[in-house]
């Protein structure tokens, strides 16, 4: 099978190429949010894996202190974090190379 070559258009080309997959830029706006959702993800679910694992292990909560539903105030307080997460999101679909890879450090830590 024949490995397909990442195609590069000329209004990509920019301080560096930008990998497009799709003839519609559109296409690859939405991949880069996906992508960017599915990295998001994971970091979040090492992170708390490794935090819950922590906590309990030095039984500062429970288990059952970690799976209880949020109250109202606690949903409430991560609005504003909210807000700033999903315009991180939302930035991939606005422009060209929108569509870059995690920092430095969060590769670093998550390797």
């Amino acid at each position: 099978m024949p490995s397909k070559k990442v195609k590069k258009s000329p209004e990509h080309q920019i301080a560096q190429d930008e990998q497009t997959f799709f003839d519609d830029p559109i296409q690859d706006r939405l991949l880069a949010l996906s992508m960017a959702l599915a990295n998001e993800l994971w970091v979040s679910k090492c992170r708390i894996k490794r935090l819950e694992t922590l906590l309990i292990s030095n039984k500062i909560v429970s288990k059952n202190d970690i799976e209880s539903v949020a109250s109202e105030l606690e949903r409430s307080e991560c609005s504003d974090e909210l807000e700033k997460y999903s315009a991180t999101l939302m930035e991939t679909l606005s422009g060209l190379a929108a569509s870059r890879s995690a920092d430095e450090e969060t590769l670093r830590n998550f390797k």
